[in-house]
């Protein structure tokens, strides 16, 4: 008899030690996220040169803004873009929007957004997100690749594109989902 008791005691010990464990291998799921970079306010500096006397043309640039939607903030970014010209091309100088010969590109920023909200909370710390483009298209894919502080283990993807209609002037829409772990 007194073994029954001491193995029905062992179990229940057993169960009530695990518990706090089964919690914390519950997994959050990822939340549908929403993000935009307005064109207003949209600022920094670029430079174009061309690749040897080839019809590729490099571009590196500086840009930094706010963050409106899901994640509030301001962000910095550091981008490479390759551009590949049908025809020769005049160049930054006369054609600023390249609007004038059609193109292919490749390449991407690296973000760095300092929220001051996601999803409505306040976060401390850095997000470093990255997106690359689709031939030449403004629009592609994204993901977070880090984290600092309290958004260490934040993790994401989606997509992006140019909304023109988002504020006075579009805006750069991010789509996707992102998961918070705490």
């Amino acid at each position: 008899m007194n073994r029954k008791i001491l193995l029905t005691v062992l179990a229940l010990t057993a169960v009530l030690l695990a518990i706090p464990y089964i919690g914390m291998a519950h997994a959050v799921p990822p939340t549908d996220i929403e993000f935009y970079i307005p064109m207003e306010g949209f600022g920094g500096t670029a430079e174009v040169t061309q690749a040897g006397e080839s019809n590729n043309w490099i571009s590196y640039g500086n840009t930094y803004g706010s963050i409106e939607g899901d994640i509030v903030g301001s962000m910095t970014a550091e981008a490479r873009w390759v551009y590949h010209f049908e025809d020769e091309w005049a160049g930054p100088e006369v054609d600023p929007y390249m609007m004038t010969v059609p193109f292919r590109g490749s390449g991407g920023p690296v973000l760095t957004i300092i929220p001051t909200t996601i999803m409505g909370m306040e976060k401390e710390g850095t997000l470093i997100l990255k997106f690359t483009a689709r031939g030449n298209e403004f629009a592609g894919t994204w993901v977070i690749i880090g984290g600092t502080e309290e958004l260490k283990d934040v993790s994401g993807q989606g997509t992006w594109y140019i909304d023109p209609n988002y504020g006075l002037f579009g805006a750069q829409a991010f789509e996707g989902q992102i998961h918070i772990s705490s």
